[in-house]
């Protein structure tokens, strides 16, 4: 039997186990942690983090954990940087802090402060805001070479806003993939995010993404306060799955998840 090699993963953000277990059920290839009612990148409680990941390790090794870590600028002295030892992937955002010549300083040492406390490797993901006025973070093309200085495995473009446009609202298809390939010629996966729903999802065909990544489209009602549901994300894997593969995508994801 020949199995069809997806080109773009499917990444579900998730706030406790059951969205988790919904998740996978629909087909999610990686489950990401986080709070949707403390933000964009709201980060969930450390013992919602390890059950989290502890029940994806259990039902399903070949899915990676991400965990959204909330902002650069809310962590700079905190102790609580725990992070279970199965959560791959982890994300800070850089929002207030575009003023501040040391951003990258202040992002390096959290990073640090939550490394300390693993034995594997966090393999950190660069944080653009499609809305960057708003957020008040550094512009993207800053965010994409400090993550490829400081080794991050990927970057993620989204939207600090949850109440505005989408993604496609603010950032045109062409400029995203130039920040697509600009990552992929460093060896490195382009993530986007931002108020994606399934009606949307056509617009990426031409996007050289290796991963999409949705919280309201796997939701109820397309409610990112409302409950994952696995029948929203076999829908929303089944749309990913319709999209033709793109020439610059190098599936990076996919080769790293599948390593030994």
């Amino acid at each position: 039997m020949t199995v069809q090699r997806r080109s773009r993963q499917l990444l579900v953000s998730v706030r406790d186990v059951e969205e988790a277990k919904a998740a996978l059920t629909g087909g999610a290839d990686i489950i990401d942690v986080k709070e949707p009612q403390r933000g964009s990148l709201g980060r969930a409680d450390g013992s919602k983090i390890a059950e989290i990941a502890s029940t994806v390790v259990d039902r399903s090794a070949g899915v990676a954990v991400s965990a959204a870590l909330g902002e650069a600028c809310e962590w700079w002295q905190t102790d609580d940087c725990l992070l279970p030892e199965s959560v791959r992937y982890a994300k800070l955002g850089l929002s207030r802090l575009r003023s501040n010549p040391q951003w990258i300083d202040r992002w390096i040492e959290t990073r640090k402060a939550y490394q300390r406390s693993r034995t594997s490797t966090i393999e950190w993901i660069g944080v653009i805001y499609a809305d960057e006025a708003a957020a008040e973070s550094p512009q993207a093309d800053e965010i994409i070479s400090a993550a490829i200085a400081t080794g991050c495995a990927g970057v993620l473009v989204d939207t600090w806003s949850k109440t505005g446009g989408h993604l496609l609202n603010e950032v045109p298809s062409a400029i995203l993939n130039q920040w697509a390939t600009r990552l992929h010629d460093a060896g490195m996966f382009f993530a986007v995010a931002g108020r994606l729903s399934i009606e949307l999802l056509p617009q990426l065909r031409d996007v050289a993404a290796d991963v999409i990544a949705v919280r309201s489209a796997a939701c109820d009602g397309q409610d990112r306060q409302a409950a994952v549901s696995a029948q929203r994300v076999r829908e929303v894997r089944a749309a990913i799955d319709q999209l033709s593969d793109s020439p610059s995508s190098t599936n990076l994801v996919e080769a790293a998840l599948n390593e030994d």
